[in-house]
């Protein structure tokens, strides 16, 4: 295969990445929203108290998923390390990174359903800051040659 074209299924490997982490980072947001309007509409959001029973849940879940979705990443990562091919490698990096986002969207969720039943506004500070997270391990080429410690030109010369 000419070198071109090679570049470019490197190319489209990383917009179909960009492509599964904008539509996860979507869904939660799409459901902010909606769960937001529901509640302005009904008048029902709550600023002056504090549950701490749910506080404590969504604070352990979210720091669960944060650190528990690191942890598999950065394992697979290691794994995708030894592989040989670099397709091979891109493919593990693109389970790794979808694994780490997926654990963060849950908490995001999660955090979005105790503020739907409890109206506590506090529980959006958790979904905020969780997006911050989700906004900060955006996968790009850099970030995906630095992990797989590769360079520029195994990244060019990718097969799949």
């Amino acid at each position: 295969m000419k070198q071109s074209q090679l570049s470019q299924k490197a190319n489209d490997f990383f917009k179909s990445l960009t492509i599964i982490y904008f539509a996860m980072l979507m869904g939660p947001i799409i459901f902010l929203f909606l769960v937001l309007f529901l509640k302005l509409s009904g008048g029902q959001i709550i600023t002056d108290k504090f549950s701490s029973s749910y506080g404590v849940m969504v604070f352990l879940i979210s720091f669960i998923s944060v650190n528990g979705g690191r942890y598999l990443y950065k394992r697979l990562v290691l794994q995708a390390q030894s592989k040989m091919n670099i397709g091979e490698k891109l493919n593990a990096y693109q389970t790794s990174v979808i694994i780490n986002l997926a654990f963060i969207e849950g908490a995001v969720l999660f955090s979005i359903v105790v503020f739907f039943l409890t109206s506590q506004v506090y529980f959006l500070l958790f979904t905020l800051v969780l997006i911050m997270i989700f906004l900060t391990i955006k996968p790009t080429r850099q970030r995906a040659i630095k992990d797989l410690k590769i360079n520029s030109e195994q990244m060019a010369k990718a097969s799949f």
